[in-house]
């Protein structure tokens, strides 16, 4: 077999992974979201954790994120498709730990 026959078939068999790669459940949800909402409801998440008060006392809302950069004020310069847990200060304001301050 020829170098560009593998290498073909190395392709493909990625470009399949990717293709039918379970991200979504059978009825189309979008699997992070969801499954966030259910960690959350079922108290499986970090609740009571001094980062969650601190946002809590500050005004914001405790959230789960879909990538790591969240509502800080200063992200990381790459973002990570990532389930992150942090704080929501709303419009106008961003999360500076322990406050919510204007962006």
């Amino acid at each position: 077999m020829g170098l560009g026959k593998l290498v073909l078939i190395i392709v493909a068999l990625l470009a399949a992974v990717y293709y039918f790669a379970p991200d979504k459940f059978d009825d189309g949800r979008d699997w992070t979201v969801d499954k966030a909402k259910d960690l959350a409801a079922n108290g499986l998440n970090s609740s009571n954790s001094a980062s969650e008060q601190a946002c809590l006392d500050a005004g914001g809302a405790w959230e789960t994120f879909l990538n790591s950069c969240a509502d800080v004020c200063d992200p990381s310069e790459v973002c990570l498709d990532i389930l992150t847990e942090s704080c929501n200060c709303g419009d106008g304001q961003c999360w500076d730990e322990p406050d919510c301050i204007a962006k």
